[in-house]
């Protein structure tokens, strides 16, 4: 029974890691030559930004590997006739199972740590190792603001006028939350400092410099030897370099978050009442891709009940295959922007998809429960 699971996780894994390498190289290969042709940047920015972008791109890749690896590992041990040897041999099909449950789970894992903690690293790293931060590249949006997240949780960015931070930006509201502000001259001494509960875009126009900042307190004359003036407001009217339109990009930061910062982040957003949906789909997806991968390696594993290369066909499975993959990715992306829209509750939306490809695998299954 030993040399037969060897046998079998020998054949899986080697279809994986084939299948995984075709995959990697035909997204490398499409990006680069993509870039190249945009001519925005030199070529070891190109190769560099391919590598980083990687960890991104596996969060697609991996569960189309678990997905291929099961089928062309059945298909190989069916078209030698071994698969039917297997189970003449007495081995259960209940141990095939769980024999690829486990190899899938171990791809699942690194999955969850690729999307948790590699790729929020990667895309860090993106600022610092690429020329102008990579912006000339798709899907690296520009920065209109230079920001980063301190421990304390708020997010600092600076112009030639002040440092500012704030907790969070509300973009339904326009409405920046906990906002400080430290005022300097052209020699960088604090001239003022300006605390605000809150402060709205004081326009609809997303465009607008103008914002109302409520309960507050503004402490100046800090520059002079004397004690400093201290002013408590309830609403106050201000002009600030930045508009509304500008704290969209710092959404760029939240993708930057590895898991526990980002539960964190949410936790905190949602206490100041602001409209964390959008942000809790990006918490609860990097469960959900790395039970997508033990999913995928399992839909196709349905030779295991018809080990007769004769009876089973080989197109039929890849057609099949393609039928779901076409269906599901674009069912998930859809389920996905409507709970970002807050039009679906996050938690649901998210795991909808799986848990109905979950309960069609049981109940194949079951069906089967015989042969198992």
């Amino acid at each position: 029974m030993v040399t037969l699971r060897r046998l079998i996780a020998k054949e899986w894994i080697s279809a994986f890691l084939a299948s995984l390498f075709i995959f990697i190289l035909l997204v490398s290969v499409a990006n680069i030559v993509s870039e190249l042709l945009r001519s925005v940047t030199t070529l070891s920015d190109i190769l560099l930004n391919n590598l980083l972008e990687m960890p991104k791109w596996l969060n697609k890749i991996l569960p189309i590997a678990c997905l291929t690896a099961t089928l062309f590992s059945l298909n190989r041990l069916q078209r030698k006739g071994e698969l039917m040897a297997i189970f003449a041999c007495g081995f259960p099909r209940r141990s095939f199972f769980l024999l690829i449950l486990r190899l899938s789970f171990i791809v699942a894992i690194f999955q969850f740590l690729n999307s948790s903690y590699i790729q929020p690293y990667a895309d860090n790293l993106k600022f610092s190792w690429l020329r102008d931060g990579g912006i000339h590249f798709r899907g690296n949006k520009s920065q209109s603001l230079k920001t980063s997240t301190s421990a304390t949780g708020k997010i600092w960015y600076r112009n030639d006028k002040y440092y500012a931070s704030f907790l969070a930006f509300d973009k339904h509201r326009n409405e920046l939350r906990d906002l400080t502000l430290f005022f300097y001259d052209s020699s960088y001494k604090i001239e003022k400092i300006i605390n605000a509960d809150r402060a709205q875009s004081d326009s609809n126009d997303s465009n607008s410099h103008q914002w109302l900042l409520t309960t507050g307190n503004e402490i100046s004359d800090l520059k002079n030897k004397s004690f400093p003036q201290k002013k408590i407001f309830e609403k106050i009217n201000l002009n600030l370099s930045e508009k509304p339109s500008d704290f969209l990009d710092i959404d760029l930061d939240i993708t930057k978050m590895d898991i526990k910062n980002l539960y964190y982040y949410i936790l905190k957003i949602k206490k100041l009442g602001i409209n964390a949906c959008e942000y809790e789909v990006m918490f609860y997806e990097k469960f959900a891709s790395s039970i997508i991968c033990i999913i995928f390696a399992f839909i196709a594993v349905g030779a295991i009940f018809n080990p007769n290369r004769r009876n089973n066909s080989f197109g039929k499975n890849v057609f099949f295959i393609m039928i779901f993959t076409a269906i599901f990715w674009p069912s998930y992306s859809s389920f996905m922007d409507l709970a970002s829209g807050s039009k679906l509750p996050a938690l649901w939306a998210t795991f909808a998809i799986p848990i109905v490809c979950s309960i069609y695998i049981l109940i194949y299954f079951y069906k089967h429960r015989r042969l198992a």
